[in-house]
């Protein structure tokens, strides 16, 4: 494919409308249009290998053609390789593999952790739909959260369950280098927070901030990272690639990120400050969004690679898109939390609106 047309991109538009419409009721209340798992994996995966939507799909293509004539692997890991290699010569068939897997393992998540099903739908068509077909990433996390699930909401193999989780967990770092990081930064939210914690963090953030190249530096060079991913973290820090947000950057930017800090505040002042009870792996959840997103802040503006802040806030998607569906289905839909919902569903289209503005 030489360029990408406004049918690709309306393609991917008709299939989200699609899925907001028939969910749409679930905006001021809990329904009883609850749809199945089943169909919406078959759909997400449609929409995953044809995702033209997603910025990388022509590198990928491209990528794809040069690595299935070629001896050498170079950019991606050895598993993604081996599947250019061992599947029928297709780009579509490939990336049907890998990130219909990962959709696949995205719904065994929803289904351990018994989640509503229309609900977890229309919450992901909000936060995470448009994003999940772009990196490669997609299958490294939601292995990571499906082994993290399976530890932490084991049921009665428990034994089984733990083997079977740490094994993902460690697995998911050969289908991507940053999850040592993100797999470290788990470990972290382990760590039980409290109003304290939350409040302090937001204390020192401009002391940790005029210092977060010199940490980065020393986290990178450490002991707990290899070679390669040494090498990959150290041409992020210094990478001449920077960028400054437009006008356009900005209004995307507001648009998606007030309602997604807005629902994480909501979250973090009734679970930590009014201190309503809900399972501990829901917290670390929420704790490990929060980590996240402080991270990508803390690199947003800094004189490093313009992709470091945005792959954070990206990745911090994953746990917050599987905290709030159990969160906001057990909250009342007050006008809060409706606006938030119409600001999300605001900036999809808005995102749908630019590509093809580009296209032109």
């Amino acid at each position: 494919m030489e360029q990408i047309t406004s049918w690709d991109i309306c393609f991917n538009l008709i299939i989200w409308l699609a899925i907001l419409f028939y969910y749409r009721g679930q905006i001021k209340r809990n329904t009883e249009r609850n749809g199945t798992f089943g169909g919406f994996c078959i759909v997400i995966i449609l929409f995953s290998t044809f995702g033209f939507c997603a910025g990388d799909f022509l590198h990928y293509e491209s990528l794809y053609a040069d690595l299935r004539h070629s001896n050498y692997n170079i950019h991606i890991e050895p598993f993604y390789y081996w599947l250019i290699k061992v599947l029928p010569e297709s780009y579509y068939i490939w990336r049907c593999a890998v990130w219909g897997t990962a959709a696949i393992i995205l719904v065994l998540i929803f289904k351990r952790l018994r989640l509503n099903a229309g609900f977890a739908i229309f919450i992901f068509s909000l936060l995470l739909m448009l994003y999940f077909p772009a990196p490669r990433q997609s299958l490294g996390y939601v292995v990571l959260f499906y082994g993290f699930v399976l530890i932490f909401f084991s049921d009665k193999s428990k034994a089984g369950s733990y083997i079977l989780g740490a094994v993902l967990v460690f697995l998911s770092y050969f289908l991507h280098k940053s999850m040592v990081v993100y797999a470290i930064m788990l470990a972290l939210a382990l760590i039980p927070f409290s109003k304290w914690i939350y409040m302090g963090s937001l204390f020192v953030f401009p002391i940790i901030y005029r210092s977060m190249y010199n940490l980065s530096s020393y986290v990178i060079a450490s002991a707990i990272a290899d070679e390669s991913t040494q090498e990959v973290g150290e041409r992020y820090l210094n990478s001449d690639f920077y960028q400054v947000a437009n006008a356009n950057g900005l209004v995307q930017l507001g648009i998606h990120r007030i309602p997604i800090l807005v629902l994480l505040i909501l979250a973090i002042w009734k679970l930590y400050f009014k201190k309503e009870g809900i399972k501990y792996g829901y917290k670390v959840l929420l704790q490990y969004a929060y980590i996240l997103i402080y991270v990508s802040f803390l690199f947003n503006g800094q004189a490093v690679s313009a992709f470091l802040s945005p792959r954070f806030w990206d990745a911090a998607l994953y746990p917050l898109t599987i905290f709030m569906i159990f969160f906001l289905y057990r909250q009342r839909r007050t006008p809060l939390i409706k606006g938030c919902f119409y600001m999300l569903i605001l900036a999809n289209l808005y995102d749908f609106a630019y590509m093809l503005y580009k296209i032109q």
